[in-house]
């Protein structure tokens, strides 16, 4: 997906979307899909699917769980001790 960020349309939608939430066209100036790129690529150039939004706030939005349950179990599903749970054919 990272080459759908260089292209022109894209380029060109982000700014509108900036200029249009009156933010400064500025890079820690981030505009986030709500719909996934990666699982909705035929809304990756959907204005009413893009919302812009701080560095830090999109940092926020996409940062993976951390910590544990009160059982110990981590909360994060990539982590190792999960892992298993997430393949088919469960024993």
């Amino acid at each position: 997906m990272a080459g759908f960020y260089s292209t022109r349309p894209w380029r060109k939608l982000r700014r509108r979307i900036i200029l249009a939430a009156g933010l400064p066209l500025e890079p820690g100036i981030h505009v986030h899909h709500v719909y996934h790129l990666k699982d909705h690529p035929i809304l990756g150039l959907e204005p009413l699917n893009l919302k812009p939004m701080t560095r830090a706030e999109h940092m926020r939005l996409h940062a993976k769980p951390k910590g544990c349950d009160v059982h110990g179990n981590p909360h994060d599903p990539d982590h190792p001790w999960n892992r298993w749970k997430n393949r088919k054919g469960k024993p």
